[in-house]
């Protein structure tokens, strides 16, 4: 498959690949049912391959015939090559799509929750474990956690969406963590999250944090516009970028957040009035329409609860 654009970097610079890939299907007798897709392949921040169907098995593969599953295998036979931070999230297990039918996000009680972790830095899977629990359509951050300083992390689905309602309600809890012990406190709302495993994935935000929940912020080469009273606010494309929020309805206790998605639009809201509006959303170039949603973990007890999601 021809890439739909040269994105490599000089020789010598570290590259970056970001894949999100769909094994084939096969029925019960072993028969395949649907083509293996790569649905989104990353490079250096570009897109170079979208939703590109795979009809037959890799050619250096181990078993040379197509299998649902099967050991990943890293080739270097053409000079010197050094590969590092090789992370892998499993998308198995998600939900069905319900249009206009209020679902809970994170709960999926025939297969379990519908989540996993991204965490930053050396947290291990334990580690991992003790950021969130989730109950009685709360997700609780931080409070089991016991050390002093805390890893980051984000609750992220394995489901990639597109048009929909989100809503929750939040409230900050007491303890903080280093690196943010004496700092305001801080979390977020991640949607259109791209392929990846960072802490920060690729992704624009929803910002929870006291003083400046509603803020928006376009993360790691997601970028957009704003819509302000019928004016276009073009953002300065960086990897970060902040467009704060048009008025201030925040209040103590428990907030009601709804963030509305159409493709590449979005409105934030909170607490019934509408604080920033998305127009334009885009990664590598290339109008972004979908992505995973996440749900922040940043060095303070944190509490989501009903957490819903109505497909469009």
């Amino acid at each position: 498959m021809t890439p739909r654009v040269n994105a490599t970097k000089p020789l010598g610079e570290w590259q970056t690949y970001d894949i999100i890939f769909r094994a084939p299907k096969f029925d019960a007798n072993g028969k395949k049912v649907k083509n293996a897709i790569f649905e989104k392949v990353v490079l250096n921040g570009v897109i170079i391959h979208e939703n590109k169907e795979v009809t037959g098995a890799t050619r250096e593969g181990l078993a040379g015939v197509e299998v649902a599953k099967a050991p990943l295998r890293l080739q270097g036979d053409h000079g010197r090559v050094a590969f590092r931070n090789i992370r892998i999230r499993d998308l198995e297990n998600t939900r069905a799509t319900k249009l206009n039918t209020w679902v809970d996000v994170f709960e999926n009680t025939k297969k379990g929750p519908n989540y996993d972790f991204v965490v930053q830095g050396d947290a291990t899977e334990d580690e991992a474990k003790n950021m969130f629990e989730y109950s009685n359509s709360e997700l609780k951050a931080m409070y089991k956690w016991t050390a002093s300083t805390a890893p980051y992390g984000v609750a992220i689905t394995k489901k990639r969406y597109s048009s929909y309602d989100l809503k929750f309600e939040f409230k900050w809890g007491e303890r903080r963590f280093e690196p943010r012990l004496n700092e305001i406190r801080d979390a977020g709302l991640l949607y259109h999250c791209q392929a990846g495993t960072y802490a920060w994935p690729p992704s624009l935000e929803y910002q929870i944090q006291e003083g400046d929940c509603g803020d928006l912020w376009s993360i790691l080469g997601v970028s957009c516009d704003v819509l302000r009273d019928g004016e276009i606010l073009v953002l300065k494309k960086a990897d970060y970028s902040r467009s704060k929020k048009f008025v201030d309805k925040e209040k103590s206790g428990w907030n009601e957040v709804l963030l509305k998605v159409r493709g590449d639009s979005a409105q934030y809201y909170l607490n019934g009035v509408l604080v920033n509006e998305v127009i334009n959303s885009n990664y590598g170039g290339v109008s972004i329409n979908s992505g995973f949603i996440a749900l922040q973990a940043e060095y303070s007890e944190l509490i989501y609860r009903n957490i819903k999601i109505m497909e469009k």
